[in-house]
């Protein structure tokens, strides 16, 4: 072997120039990034969106920081990492916004092992430094956990975070990858394209094996700028985009820019062998509160735009749903008298207009009158039809009501919160939008909410949640799931999605 001398080896390097790095010197490649730099809006929270500020920003002046990301427990930032990233430090603490008796505790997980926990804090304590080794680890979730029965308002911020690394950076993503075929509530969530999925205020509809699921297009605001938003799928995880079936240039002006076309909802009448769409369709400071009437021959259209009216005793309609009985009867369920009162009112055997003539109580019935309740889904299971609501409050959320019946038509009686469970009396941060039963798990159903984010409408989030209920039973318990998997309905999984020794959703 041959040996080089030290004053050789110096000459050497030297006519390579500055740049020329030694071995040991190859620390000097290492980058960092700081955790607020990244793309944290795929954050998985309760509510709200993470925020990255500066030490400038008031709402954590009593912290020294330069850099921080808060988010409001409970949350979850999924970080996937590759090849050369080394090390996480920072500091955590709860902001200075949360309120007197919160209380969380964060924690850095690899998959199922925690890497490193802080203990439970509280608002005013000190900030508890962290330092890991992430050098063989793919993907690491950032989490914080609220303390069971602490108020929800827990703004947690993850100080000074950050990741020093060689080669590609790492890179926030929408959920674990070990979820990847889960529901995982409030999570981004993507159709084939990559693209968020804009299916807000939706409804589902099965044709053969195959589901379609339309919605409001709120990627461009509040108004219907876009139109209705169709996507398909097999197994209602993964899910490909059929694309504007209604585009909002189809319907008269005045329920274009300046309006809404809300709540869209499709059933097929056997019949015709049509697919009919119904829907909020507003204008003029929500005073115009008509249904909406679209046809197509197929399920993903495009739907022709029919007709606008208003279907019984000349009352507003507004948030609505469509139901479709075992005997192929269709009812319309909405919201009336400036929403003070939701109706049902049964459609002729075409499902294009409301059965005549319009007698109370033989084609059409009120529910809950004076109650100012919006939002409705209805669904059946056995001899019993079941309605869950909200109550108006705008775009905050509320504590759902759950009605029953023997009848379409009633009457219906009060059965309180189906929710159970922390934040429970707010539908988990949710309005509700629609009910179907869990497909290859007879008994079990797959609630639908909107979390509605009325700073930036296009990012607002979808909740399902399963739940089960007793054949002949009038009441039933929706508990709150990190993330689910149909295959599990029934088997040994905790609220967290985990295997257990008890079945998810008892």
């Amino acid at each position: 072997m041959n040996r080089i001398h030290l004053t050789n080896l110096l000459a050497f390097v030297s006519c390579f120039g500055s740049t020329m790095l030694l071995p040991q010197a190859s620390h000097a490649n290492t980058q960092v990034m700081n955790l607020s730099a990244m793309d944290i809006k795929v954050g998985i929270q309760q509510w709200g969106e993470p925020q990255a500020h500066t030490s400038d920003a008031p709402s954590a002046s009593t912290l020294k920081f330069n850099t921080a990301v808060t988010t409001n427990a409970d949350s979850r930032l999924t970080i996937k990492l590759f090849k050369g990233t080394k090390t996480l430090t920072g500091r955590v603490a709860l902001d200075s916004r949360a309120s007197p008796e919160a209380a969380a505790l964060f924690s850095i997980w690899a998959g199922r092992v925690r890497l490193w926990a802080s203990p439970l804090m509280q608002r005013d304590d000190p900030p508890i430094p962290f330092t890991l080794n992430l050098s063989k680890y793919g993907e690491i979730t950032l989490k914080v956990d609220r303390q069971a029965g602490t108020a929800f308002k827990c703004p947690c911020d993850w100080l000074d975070t950050q990741f020093s690394y060689t080669g590609h950076e790492p890179l926030t993503v929408d959920k674990p990858s070990r979820w990847k075929n889960d529901f995982v509530p409030g999570a981004v969530w993507r159709d084939d394209k990559g693209a968020p999925i804009q299916a807000h205020g939706g409804g589902l509809l099965k044709v053969g094996s195959t589901w379609y699921w339309v919605g409001e297009d709120k990627s461009k605001g509040y108004n219907n700028f876009v139109g209705v938003h169709e996507y398909s799928s097999r197994d209602l995880v993964h899910w490909h985009d059929e694309g504007v079936v209604l585009p909002a240039g189809s319907l008269p002006s005045e329920f274009r820019s300046t309006g809404v076309c809300e709540r869209p909802k499709i059933v097929y009448n056997r019949l015709t062998k049509l697919f009919f769409m119904w829907m909020h369709l507003d204008a003029h400071r929500y005073s115009v509160a008509e249904a909406g009437l679209a046809i197509a021959p197929k399920p993903n259209g495009p739907y022709r735009y029919v007709a606008a009216i208003r279907p019984v005793n000349n009352s507003t309609f507004r948030d609505m749903n469509v139901f479709v009985d075992r005997d192929g009867a269709a009812y319309l369920i909405y919201a009336a008298e400036n929403n003070a009162t939701l109706y049902v009112v049964r459609l002729d055997r075409s499902y294009g207009a409301p059965r005549r003539p319009e007698v109370e109580g033989s084609t059409w019935a009120k529910i809950a009158p004076g109650g100012w309740h919006e939002a409705p889904a209805m669904w059946r299971y056995g001899s019993i039809y079941y309605l869950i609501a909200s109550h108006t409050s705008g775009w905050s959320p509320n504590a759902a009501s759950l009605y029953t019946a023997k009848s379409p038509l009633g009457p219906w009686v009060y059965q309180g919160n189906p929710f159970k469970g922390p934040d429970a009396d707010y539908t988990f941060y949710t309005q509700s939008t629609c009910v179907i039963p869990a497909p290859g798990h007879p008994g079990w159903f797959i609630y639908m909410g909107d979390r509605w984010n009325p700073g930036d409408l296009g990012n607002s989030r979808y909740v399902w949640l399963p739940f089960t209920i007793t054949k002949g039973s009038e009441h039933f318990t929706i508990k709150w799931q990190s993330h689910w998997n149909l295959n599990h309905l029934g088997k040994n999984v905790n609220a967290d999605g985990e295997r257990t020794k008890h079945a998810m959703g008892h």
